[in-house]
């Protein structure tokens, strides 16, 4: 359980995440690069779609410590990813994230 110090929040991605969003994906998974303006272009070119972008940040203080992405891959099928920094797993914060997500 996440002591008051630890308390997280999520918040979905905007303009002011994506270069955190970038740096933590890139250290969660150091086999899968990814850069923020690479971030915006996916989220724009869902907006430009009329498709809201379903991506979501927890962060403890102003630590990215979680963050979820989904899109759809076919008319009736999406996939989601889900990254929680390896410290902070176990503490619910992979399930707050799917909560958003839906």
């Amino acid at each position: 359980m996440l002591s008051d110090v630890d308390a997280y929040r999520v918040i979905r991605t905007t303009n002011d995440t994506y270069a955190g969003v970038a740096a933590f994906v890139c250290h969660v998974c150091p086999d899968e690069p990814v850069n923020p303006a690479a971030l915006q272009a996916a989220d724009e070119a869902l907006r430009a779609a009329n498709v809201p972008p379903a991506s979501w940040v927890a962060v403890v203080g102003e630590e990215i410590v979680g963050y979820t992405r989904g899109w759809r891959v076919q008319e009736d099928r999406f996939r989601l990813r889900v990254l929680v920094a390896p410290r902070h797993r176990g503490r619910g914060i992979g399930n707050a994230l799917l909560e958003f997500a839906e």
